[in-house]
């Protein structure tokens, strides 16, 4: 099948099961039974999907790129390991929507250790959002609460990203140090570096 076609079919495919989950939200909503069990099945089921999917190392200098990819960068402060997903870009989230991706998996998830850790990611040229961050057994919904965009051959900074647990919560924050990734990049990265364009498009995740 062709890249068009299959981009058809799972656009087509994505829509019937946004419907399906829509008419079962609404079933359960008005019977109002069996919720809580619900959400703590699909917690778990989540959780593992995310987990065995999870991109762990960053792409080697230099690596070729396919020609519609740039290259998402960040750097990750965090007291805990955690995983976070991410989606193409959609502007409001609503139950069916995050239904699907618990049907369908995200598009790819970044799998965090605690401590500071550079990343540096190729991704298709495109709009994307993180969608859900989680935690051991905790996660949130972060679909439509953020925006990054990735252009072909072009570097693009989404900031220095904090992650604190403590006492079963969590906050979590993006802000920019680009000095600091821009001196990274030049010392890690030197081909990539002197190759891509640089675009800083830090992300608002305060939580």
């Amino acid at each position: 099948m062709k890249k068009a076609g299959k981009a058809w079919l799972a656009k087509l495919r994505s829509k019937l099961y946004e419907s399906i989950y829509t008419a079962i939200g609404k079933a359960i909503s008005e019977k109002g039974n069996g919720m809580t069990s619900i959400k703590s099945l699909v917690t778990i089921i989540v959780i593992f999907l995310v987990a065995g999917c999870a991109t762990t190392k960053s792409v080697s200098d230099g690596k070729p790129l396919n020609s519609n990819q740039g290259l998402l960068v960040m750097k990750f402060i965090s007291n805990s390991n955690a995983n976070l997903a991410y989606m193409d870009f959609d502007e409001t989230s609503t139950f069916a929507k995050r239904w699907a991706e618990d049907v369908f998996g995200s598009k790819g998830s970044i799998r965090v250790t605690e401590g500071e850790t550079y990343w540096v990611l190729p991704l298709d040229a495109g709009d994307y959002m993180f969608s859900r961050i989680f935690v051991g057994s905790m996660f949130s919904n972060i679909q439509s609460s953020n925006k990054f965009s990735i252009s072909s051959s072009q570097i693009t900074y989404v900031g220095h990203i904090e992650l604190n647990v403590s006492s079963g919560r969590f906050n979590f924050r993006a802000y920019d140090k680009q000095e600091e990734m821009l001196a990274h990049l030049q010392s890690q990265y030197p081909n990539y570096f002197k190759e891509f364009g640089f675009s800083t498009n830090v992300i608002n995740l305060n939580m």
